[in-house]
């Protein structure tokens, strides 16, 4: 990992001079391990207090000549250690009560859905004894895991500074880490790219033109969008010179009513494309490539197709109801989707989720059927057979490995917990290629 490179740069690199890599003394003689383990404990405790993790002595993981401000250091140490926890997780094929799963489930239970210790031995259906020491035989591992990463990067000199991708890479996730989705409008947002790039496309004798075909608001954070615009626009003026560049904003093509399609076009005076060779794919341009990766991060798409760049962006939030009894788990599902196109909303009762369901008529539903009451196979079985909820996709979301009896009962699909980030966008990009 690039911020363990820092991190031994900064610190383990000062070794030979100052003999620890916590400077020239570690509290009461504390070995480097000992107190790198100490530090690690700590910002584990604090996973979600960003406050306390953006002046912690590991934020020197990462580059502090970074122009994007500690909360994003902050923010990029708790990405460390998630994806150190992930670690953990064992082989998929064994069984979810299998011993091999509980220092993930201890971590990923007690950590990153912060559930009390006492819940988490229950569902493990151990002592608390036992949950102690598979506690800090769970931690051990983790420290290990960067300790040992750290020390594997190490070299005879300096570690290896940053490629082009990594940096690219590095910047992208500080952007998005910090991003703030809100209602935009496409006018204001586009006129104020065309206007930045007026300039540069003068001195290459290229014309700007805008053309809206329709107006309206777009969802989504405007540093993030306002990139995506420049990545283009600056791709396509470097491109050629003496022409006009053509961008057309309007409604969408059939089957995208929820999106707003942008259409980027280069001509000359006859009406010409006048490059005398074709548009790179999006991948080949690394403006257009981290454009696309920008544009699936605010929930939209960038593609070239006919010498023409497209665009699309998300017009509305989609609404994803989250039905669970355990608040926890609905603020997990909030914090993994920022800042993406859904806006999730939580019911921790069955009532309360048929109630939302037919309110707020939501794109998705994440069903728990462990709840108190009436569970959440009832629940399914009641959505689907009222007819004003009937045709929402039901996605189950349990500890439970019943996918069959899921299916059987009318379940659109499942995802079995502890779910990730990662598990969950995988699954949200298969449904959004079936609208």
């Amino acid at each position: 990992m690039i911020f363990l490179s820092y991190y031994y740069k900064r610190c383990v690199g000062r070794m030979a001079a100052t003999d620890t890599p916590f400077g020239r003394q570690t509290p009461s003689g504390t070995e480097p391990k000992e107190e790198f383990a100490r530090q690690v404990r700590d910002a584990i405790a604090h996973l979600y207090d960003t406050a306390h993790l953006q002046n912690h002595p590991l934020c020197v993981l990462l580059d502090k000549t970074s122009s994007s401000g500690a909360i994003n250091s902050a923010q990029a140490l708790r990405r460390v250690l998630l994806e150190t926890i992930e670690l953990l997780r064992p082989n998929a094929q064994l069984p979810y009560n299998a011993k091999e799963w509980r220092p993930y489930r201890v971590m990923f239970q007690h950590y990153v859905q912060r559930m009390p210790s006492l819940s988490v031995a229950q569902e493990l259906a151990i002592s608390d004894r036992q949950y102690q020491r598979e506690h800090a035989r769970a931690l051990r591992a983790v420290i290990d895991l960067l300790w040992n990463r750290l020390q594997g990067e190490r070299t005879e000199n300096e570690p290896s500074p940053h490629s082009a991708e990594d940096s690219v890479t590095e910047e992208l996730e500080r952007l998005v880490a910090g991003a703030q989705r809100e209602p935009l409008d496409i006018e204001e947002l586009v006129e104020s790219a065309v206007g930045a790039m007026e300039s540069l496309a003068k001195s290459r004798g290229i014309a700007l033109e805008v053309h809206f075909l329709s107006k309206g608001t777009i969802y989504g954070d405007r540093a993030l969008l306002r990139q995506i615009l420049l990545n283009i626009l600056s791709y396509l003026v470097m491109h050629t010179e003496g022409a006009h560049l053509a961008l057309t904003v309007g409604g969408s093509e059939e089957g995208h009513r929820d999106e707003l399609r942008l259409c980027f076009n280069l001509l000359t005076a006859s009406g010409e494309a006048p490059m005398s060779t074709p548009l790179l794919k999006a991948e080949e341009s690394p403006r257009l490539s981290l454009g696309c990766r920008l544009a699936e991060r605010v929930g939209g798409r960038l593609w070239i197709e006919d010498s023409l760049i497209h665009l699309l962006l998300p017009s509305r939030r989609d609404v994803l109801l989250v039905v669970d009894d355990n608040q926890d788990v609905i603020d997990m599902f909030r914090r993994f989707l920022t800042p993406g196109r859904f806006k999730v909303l939580g019911a921790r009762s069955v009532e309360q989720a048929l109630s939302l369901a037919k309110e707020a008529r939501p794109y998705l539903i994440m069903l728990d059927v462990m709840m108190p009451g009436h569970d959440g196979w009832e629940a399914l079985q009641s959505l689907k057979h009222n007819p004003v909820t009937g045709d929402i996709p039901v996605i189950i979301c349990s500890i439970l490995n019943e996918r069959e009896l899921a299916f059987s009962l009318g379940a659109d699909d499942y995802i079995q917990k502890p779910v990730t980030q990662r598990d969950l966008l995988d699954m949200l990009a298969r449904w959004a290629d079936r609208r």
